[in-house]
């Protein structure tokens, strides 16, 4: 993969926009922001295993900083939409 083609842009673009989609689906599964990097990371790691039975060990070093910038922009838009989600107001009952 060579950052430098027009190709791989959209790659770029497309591993990043899912990442910023996967971080949203990690706060609402998870709910708990301490848990999102070992949750973020163990995707990653399920991910990076898929791969490898794919199309063998990624060996370019393109890909480990796409995917792991992306991994990191996941745990820590997840971390934030969570920590957002813990400090919203508890709705009481109206009687």
């Amino acid at each position: 993969m060579d950052i430098k083609s027009p190709h791989n842009h959209f790659f770029c673009l497309s591993v990043f926009t899912t990442h910023h989609l996967s971080s949203v689906l990690l706060a609402i599964i998870v709910e708990k922001s301490k848990k999102c990097l070992d949750f973020g990371v163990t995707l990653f790691i399920i991910h990076l295993v898929v791969c490898y039975m794919y199309n063998g060990w990624p060996s370019k070093l393109d890909w480990w900083i796409v995917h792991v910038l992306g991994m990191i922009l996941m745990v820590l838009l997840g971390e934030y939409v969570c920590s957002r989600k813990e400090l919203d107001d508890i709705p009481l009952l109206q009687i």
